[in-house]
């Protein structure tokens, strides 16, 4: 009987040291992933200088799009009182890429009474299609925050994403004209603030908003003969760039260890 007492007692007191050191929400490391909408508005332009005329041609617009995000994330985080300081690491990729046809806006045309924009008069002169494109995403960003109660964290964070992002040209119209892309590597500014559910001591869920902008491509060809239109007057500089900003709102859950 002494001896049932005393396992009794061990497995109570073995019992209380567990629950002790039980997860405290928002406290310690966690994995998780995160789905959700993101909306993206791309400029872009295209422009072509010509040897012989002294002409130029420019083509430039906007285009939005709606893409599904998909991604994972890792992190750490630590209390204060109610004040709460961590870091997070995710890797996210976005369906689909900004591309939009765009009609000449500028036509500079070199002419006896100096240089003029004759673009009104050639409306279907030449049309540019510019695609952008960005591969898989990662960013960094630090988050602070306050817990409410005990089961909510409203959270900031100022992040920086880092992608190999890629343009693309194709120029066409009554000549045969140019076709090329370009990759980069873009650094974007990406701040966000969400609210985070304790579920369970373990299991988080949230909410989280992200504007993610600055991120943009230039890309300069310059030689002579790059490409003859068919009537003598060649282009000897052509340039294309693309600037991009989102908005996404996503869901997330993760698991704390």
């Amino acid at each position: 009987m002494q001896i049932l007492k005393k396992y009794t007692l061990a497995i109570l007191a073995l019992s209380s040291s567990v629950s002790a050191v039980q997860a405290v929400p928002f406290e310690g490391s966690y994995l998780g992933g995160f789905m959700g909408g993101e909306h993206t508005t791309v400029k872009a332009s295209a422009e072509e200088h010509y040897k012989v005329s002294g002409d130029s041609i420019k083509w430039e617009g906007t285009s939005r799009k709606s893409d599904f995000q998909y991604g994972l994330m890792a992190g750490y985080g630590t209390l204060m009182n109610h004040f709460y300081i961590g870091g997070e690491v995710s890797a996210f990729h976005s369906t689909g890429g900004n591309n939009q046809k765009y009609g000449a806006t500028e036509y500079r045309q070199n002419t006896a009474t100096g240089v003029q924009n004759v673009v009104g008069d050639y409306p279907n002169y030449a049309v540019a299609r510019i695609k952008y494109e960005r591969s898989l995403v990662f960013s960094l960003a630090p988050r602070i925050g306050y817990v409410i109660g005990k089961n909510f964290l409203i959270f900031t964070k100022l992040g920086l994403e880092m992608s190999n992002d890629e343009i693309s040209v194709n120029i066409e119209g009554e000549n045969k004209r140019y076709k090329a892309s370009h990759s980069e590597f873009v650094l974007a500014f990406a701040p966000g603030l969400g609210l985070e559910y304790a579920i369970t001591n373990n299991l988080l869920g949230r909410i989280e908003y992200t504007y993610s902008g600055g991120s943009r491509i230039e890309h300069l060809v310059k030689g002579d003969n790059l490409e003859d239109t068919g009537n003598g007057n060649t282009s000897t500089q052509k340039t294309y760039s693309a600037s991009r900003r989102s908005h996404s709102i996503k869901l997330g859950l993760s698991y704390q260890f």
